[in-house]
């Protein structure tokens, strides 16, 4: 069986931080780390989200979160054979 860790890019203060857990992951054996992207987060909606019984997105709208591609731009730098993937890159938002 294979695990991955996510999302590293999630509520984190520093690169140190992300490169760390993405190390950390690797010497215990993972086998990828993964990101994902939403940097925009409503505060109000109507529609009621579907996947919790209040209805309502869980978390901080305010949580930081680092780009996907810088985030495993670093990780790779820094780490030699953890498997590095993307769960959520919205490329509408990249410029070309």
């Amino acid at each position: 069986m294979k695990y991955g860790l996510i999302p590293i890019n999630l509520g984190v203060s520093s690169v140190d931080q992300m490169v760390g857990m993405a190390k950390k992951a690797e010497s215990l054996g993972y086998e990828s780390v993964w990101t994902f992207e939403h940097v925009i987060v409503p505060l109000d909606y109507q529609s009621r989200y579907p996947y919790s019984a209040s209805g309502k997105m869980g978390g901080d709208p305010d949580v930081n979160f680092v780009d996907p591609l810088i985030a495993l731009s670093f990780v790779a730098a820094s780490t030699r054979t953890i498997r590095l993937g993307t769960g959520v890159n919205i490329l509408s938002q990249a410029n070309p």
